[in-house]
């Protein structure tokens, strides 16, 4: 059963800023207590006796900032239990359920049980698409706590990275067909083989054409091509959509980033978020235009030999 007590959460969260508050407040008046002595001495109202003064006021100021750390010490442990146990809720109880469906939706539409009328196969096609995309919003959530929380710890392997780019386009063919996008591969029949996390790769790639199909014009085309530059692989993804300006771009990547600041359209996500942790852990840089003509340019470059730079299994 999936279930996030998120009132109590925010209690406890609230209780520690309370608690955090409260400390600010009696830091402040003891900086205003020593300011007072110090005008004090200034005027010559103390004199052996300010020496004791003075040391009273210090030690009742460390105490205070000792004490105002350790409750921040705390906050931040509850903070965290609460989001391991957010977390551990979605993979568990959220993320492997829905797994076991889009699985068991695949056997039925390739008709492992039976030949499907064409309504059902496209009430199935249907429930799929929904599966799959709830499946990578959790996923997504999910990666973005773990290289926020530094506990990602990269994978490098050879692999090619022209097939990775063909599976993440068969991945959302679906999203493209609902809008009638067309996407193109300029480099479908070659190869180029890189070091890097294929699964990471795949993620900020598949997060990046879906951002660019849902802000496409429909029914126009996207173009994507892959070239070596160097010892850099650049990938370019070429779309026809609305203009962004450069304010927007600068946020374009940015947590909970808003898609009505980002495209003028309604919603939130960490799609693009998540991109570029995966993109700047493997040593490498985004791409990103946006031409009057309305077209958009997004893509990354990165290291054709990232474990070579940086080392294997470092965690980033």
């Amino acid at each position: 059963m999936f279930t996030i007590n998120i009132p109590d959460m925010l209690k406890e969260r609230l209780k520690c800023m309370k608690a955090n508050y409260r400390n600010i407040i009696q830091y402040f008046t003891l900086l205003i207590l020593i300011s007072i002595v110090f005008y004090a001495l200034y005027r010559g109202l103390f004199y052996m006796e300010f020496r004791y003064i003075i040391g009273i006021t210090l030690i009742l100021l460390t105490l205070e900032i000792v004490k105002l750390r350790l409750v921040n010490k705390k906050c931040r442990q509850i903070v965290n239990l609460q989001r391991e146990s957010y977390m551990a809720t979605l993979k568990h109880d959220l993320k492997v359920p829905v797994l076991a469906q889009i699985r068991a939706l695949e056997l039925l539409i390739n008709g492992n049980f039976g030949k499907l009328k064409p309504e059902q196969s496209e009430l199935l096609n249907l429930t799929l698409s929904s599966c799959n995309y709830l499946y990578n919003m959790v996923s997504t959530q999910i990666n973005s706590c773990k290289f926020e929380n530094k506990d990602v710890i990269l994978d490098y392997a050879t692999f090619d990275l022209v097939s990775v780019i063909k599976d993440s386009i068969c991945e959302v063919s679906y999203l493209a067909d609902g809008n009638s996008t067309k996407i193109i591969f300029d480099n479908f029949d070659k190869n180029c083989f890189i070091n890097a996390d294929e699964n990471c790769l795949k993620a900020a790639i598949t997060n990046i054409l879906t951002n660019c199909i849902k802000f496409a014009f429909r029914a126009s085309t996207i173009s994507v091509s892959l070239e070596k530059n160097g010892e850099n692989a650049e990938l370019k993804i070429k779309t026809s959509g609305p203009y962004i300006n450069p304010e927007s771009i600068k946020k374009l990547f940015s947590k909970y980033a808003v898609n009505e600041e980002k495209f003028n359209r309604v919603g939130f996500g960490l799609g693009l978020y998540l991109s570029k942790k995966i993109i700047t852990a493997h040593r490498g840089t985004l791409i990103v235009e946006s031409l009057s003509e309305d077209l958009n340019i997004f893509g990354f470059k990165i290291p054709l030999n990232v474990s070579g730079l940086i080392g294997y299994g470092i965690a980033v």
